[in-house]
C-alpha cells in the first residue's frame, strides 16, 4: 500500500523543471513533512528550493475525505489562495489533478519504485506556457 502521503513521515527529493519557454532544465530539492491523520484530515508542507537560490517557497496541503481508492485536498501557497483538486490511490500511485479557474490546470503522480522511493511526475499548464516536473523521492531514514 502507498505510504507516501497516508502515513507520517518525512520525504526528501531532487529533480529537474523544464519550461515550454526555454529549453533550460532546473534542478530543484524538496522535502516532504507529513503529519499524522487527525480528525479525517492529513496535513503536509511540501518545501522547495531551487538549485543556487537562498529562498525556499513552501505549499501547504490539506487532503480530507480520504477513502481507499479516492480523496479531495486543497493547496495552498504564497501565490494561490486555495485550489481544490481531486485524488486518487492505488496500491503504487498516488496522483492528484487540479484547476484553478480558468488559468492553470495540473496534475502530479508519485509512483513507487523501490526501496522506499518515488517517482515523481507534474505538469502544469496556463494557457501557452507548460511547466514540467520531473524527480524522485525518498522516505527520510529515522534516526
Amino acid at each position: 500500500m502507498q505510504e507516501f502521503i497516508f502515513k507520517e513521515g518525512i520525504w526528501l527529493g531532487e529533480g529537474t523543471i523544464a519550461l515550454s519557454s526555454s529549453t533550460e532544465q532546473i534542478k530543484f530539492y524538496t522535502k516532504w513533512e507529513i503529519a499524522p491523520e487527525s480528525r479525517g484530515q492529513i496535513e503536509a508542507t511540501q518545501t522547495i528550493q531551487l538549485q543556487g537560490e537562498n529562498q525556499v517557497s513552501r505549499n501547504f496541503f490539506f487532503f480530507t475525505a480520504i477513502t481507499e481508492t479516492t480523496f479531495t485536498l486543497t493547496i495552498k501557497n504564497e501565490q494561490v489562495e486555495a485550489v481544490q483538486a481531486l485524488g486518487s490511490r492505488r496500491p503504487r500511485q498516488v496522483s492528484w489533478n487540479y484547476t484553478a479557474g480558468s488559468t492553470l490546470e495540473g496534475r502530479e503522480s508519485y509512483t513507487n519504485l523501490q526501496n522506499q522511493q518515488l517517482l515523481l511526475k507534474a505538469e502544469y499548464g496556463s494557457g501557452q506556457y507548460q511547466t514540467m516536473i520531473e524527480g524522485k523521492l525518498w522516505k527520510k531514514l529515522e534516526s
